[in-house]
C-alpha cells in the first residue's frame, strides 16, 4: 500500500532545489547522457519529456528509508512549520552523477544521489500542529528529517487529505485483491478503507498499465489521472464472483462526463455493442454530449460483459 514520505526542505539549498527541479521539471533530453539506461523508464513514465525530481544524501538511515519508497507514495514537502506541497512518486532510481549536476554537493561532499521522480505536484498549506494531530505526534513535533511513515500513520494522512494516491501505486497481487474484495463489507472503518484502496489499485493496475489510456465510451485518450475504473454493474449489487471478475465487470471511463453519464443512467451499451443514450434531458448541453456518444461502438466485445450491461440497462439506464 502507498506510504507517506516526509521531505523537509526549509534551508536555502533545499528551497533552491525545489525551485530548480520540482517547480521547473528536469529535461530528460538535456540530461540523457547522465541518465543512461534509466532514461527509457523515465521516458515511458513522463511522455512530456520532463520530470520533477528530488533526492536524498547517503547519510544516516537515508538509503534504508529511500529503499522503502515506491511508485504511488505521497511526498509531503515541509518548511517553516508548514507542509507546503505534495507530489506522487512515479519511480525511484540511484544516480550519483546526475545528482551532482543538478544539485552539487553538501558541506560534507555528498550529493542527493538517492533520487525519485514525481508527478501530480500540488500546493498544500498544513501546519505542523495540524499534521501532528492527524498522526498522533506531540503537537510541537517538527519535521526535520527525511522520513517514511508507517502504513497506519500513512493511512491517517491519506484520510485527512482525501487525496488519490492510488493512480501510480505498485501492483496488487490477485490474492491480495481477492482477499480485499471478500473482506470489505465486514471490516471496521479504517480496515475497510485499506481494503477498498487495495481493490481500487488492483483495478487501476489492470486497466491502466501505461501513463495514458482510452475512455471506453467516448474513445478519447487521456492521462490515467483523468480515467476511472467504472463498474458496469454496481459493485454493491455484485456477487463475490462478480466483484472479482475485473476483466469484465469494469471499464475505463473518463472524468469529463462519461463516468457520471454511465453511473446516472444516461448512457448504456446494447447487446450489439453500440452505445445507447437516454431521451431528451431538458438540458441542451447534456443532450449535445449524449448525441456525441450515441451509436459509438464499445471496443471490448467479450460476451462475458453482456450480462453486466444487461443489468445496467434494466436497473440504471433511463432509456
Amino acid at each position: 500500500m502507498p506510504l507517506v514520505i516526509l521531505q523537509p526542505s526549509g534551508n536555502k539549498g533545499a528551497r533552491e532545489h525545489y525551485r530548480d527541479t520540482i517547480q521547473t521539471p528536469v529535461s530528460l533530453v538535456d540530461y540523457a547522457s547522465s541518465l543512461g539506461s534509466q532514461k527509457s523508464t523515465l521516458d515511458a513514465l513522463f511522455p512530456t519529456g520532463t520530470a520533477p525530481m528530488w533526492g536524498v544524501t547517503p547519510g544516516g538511515r537515508n538509503p534504508q528509508l529511500w529503499g522503502r519508497c515506491s511508485a504511488g507514495d505521497l511526498v509531503l514537502f515541509a518548511a517553516n512549520k508548514r507542509i507546503f506541497g505534495s507530489g506522487t512518486v512515479r519511480t525511484t532510481f540511484h544516480n550519483e552523477p546526475l545528482a551532482r549536476i543538478l544539485w552539487g554537493e553538501d558541506a560534507e561532499g555528498r550529493t542527493w544521489e538517492y533520487m525519485y521522480a514525481l508527478d501530480d505536484i500540488r500546493p498544500l498549506d498544513v501546519s505542523y500542529e495540524e499534521f501532528n494531530r492527524w498522526v498522533g505526534y506531540n503537537e510541537r513535533a517538527v519535521i526535520q528529517d527525511f522520513r517514511v511513515l508507517s502504513q497506519e500513520k500513512s493511512d491517517l494522512v491519506f484520510a485527512a487529505l482525501d487525496v488519490d494516491v492510488e493512480i501510480y501505486g505498485t501492483p496488487v497481487s490477485p490474492g491480495d485483491f481477492r482477499a480485499a474484495a471478500t473482506r470489505i463489507p465486514d471490516e471496521l472503518d479504517r480496515e475497510r478503507t485499506t481494503q477498498q484502496r487495495t481493490e481500487s489499485r488492483y483495478i487501476r493496475n489492470h486497466l491502466f498499465p501505461s501513463p495514458t489510456a482510452t475512455c471506453d465510451l467516448c474513445g478519447e485518450v487521456f492521462p490515467c489521472a483523468f480515467l476511472v475504473g467504472a463498474h458496469i454493474k454496481k459493485r454493491a449489487a455484485c456477487s463475490h464472483a462478480e466483484k472479482i471478475d475485473i476483466p469484465n465487470v469494469v471499464m475505463a471511463a473518463c472524468v469529463f462526463g462519461c463516468d457520471a453519464l454511465f453511473e446516472k443512467g444516461y448512457v448504456t451499451v446494447a447487446d450489439n455493442w453500440s452505445i445507447r443514450v437516454s431521451g431528451s434531458t431538458g438540458s441542451a448541453a447534456l443532450d449535445k454530449r449524449l448525441a456525441q456518444l450515441a451509436g459509438r461502438s464499445f471496443p471490448h466485445r467479450d460476451a462475458l460483459r453482456l450480462p453486466y450491461f444487461l443489468w445496467h440497462r434494466n436497473n440504471t439506464f433511463r432509456g
